[in-house]
């Protein structure tokens, strides 16, 4: 969201040094000599009202709107904010102040839909889809994260070299870091017991890493696995992350609602 506000200055006052010409039409006006520079850069909208100890009021005031400042002369749009252009004339107060304008532009501001890395309006804005990353993020920070659960029910394996374990496999579309993987899962001898059985987590179809290996008492005992690893330096784009087991012999089971695989980006 970019939102552009009148320019503004404290103390910006002075007096008609020279009226516009005609009083309640003309588009420029003179303030005292070297009071132009207490303005600030045009635009903004000033309140002119008569002098000799005067208050501004409904009746004798005019907002105009400065458009331009040369020296000690101002370029003006006569009779801003439904004021009614008054006559004026040398000795003219001027001054900057609030008129409903700069309120209006800051409530403008505040309830317009927002933008960047926002997305709705305030008080109660949401993160626009896609946009947390590492502009928005520390280093080390998280950028995102994601949950497989198994859902094969009692999925079994006897090879003894690595394979996919079922349902433990996740891609994401990275900006970028490091990858923090964890994995649980539950495994038995289903068949036979005195053999080991070993879990990994892989990465794009890499060598297997992080091996945890177990070898339970007896058969169709249930033991609980553990892993962890972290994935450093990966780069940006798609990127897959597996879970996978192997048996030393016999047939190794991995028992049903108890696998998860958990992955979690860091920021660098």
């Amino acid at each position: 969201m970019t939102t552009t506000f009148d320019s503004h200055k404290n103390l910006s006052y002075s007096a008609v040094a020279t009226a516009p010409s005609p009083a309640t039409t003309g588009t420029s006006l003179v303030v005292t000599a070297g009071d132009g520079a207490k303005f600030p850069a045009a635009p903004f909208n000033a309140t002119v009202w008569p002098g000799g100890g005067a208050t501004a009021s409904q009746s004798n005031a005019e907002i105009v709107r400065v458009t331009a400042i040369s020296a000690d002369t101002l370029t003006i749009v006569r009779a801003q904010e439904a004021t009614t252009a008054q006559s004026i004339a040398v000795g003219y107060q001027i001054a900057l102040a609030i008129t409903a304008k700069d309120l209006t532009d800051i409530e403008a501001a505040i309830n317009a839909a927002l933008g960047g890395s926002l997305s709705g309006t305030l008080p109660n804005p949401t993160i626009a889809s896609g946009a947390v990353g590492t502009t928005q993020l520390a280093a080390g920070a998280v950028t995102q994260r994601a949950l497989a659960v198994g859902v094969t029910s009692n999925p079994t394996t006897t090879s003894t070299t690595f394979v996919d374990l079922p349902d433990m496999a996740i891609t994401l579309t990275t900006s970028g870091g490091d990858l923090g993987v964890a994995m649980q899962c539950d495994v038995q001898q289903a068949t036979s017991s005195g053999f080991t059985i070993t879990l990994a987590l892989a990465l794009d179809g890499a060598a297997e890493q992080f091996p945890s290996i177990v070898q339970p008492w007896a058969t169709n005992e249930s033991c609980p696995m553990f892993l962890v690893g972290l994935f450093t330096g990966v780069a940006a784009g798609s990127h897959t992350v597996k879970g996978r087991w192997a048996t030393g012999s016999g047939t190794a089971q991995a028992n049903a609602g108890r696998r998860v695989l958990r992955v979690v980006e860091y920021i660098r």
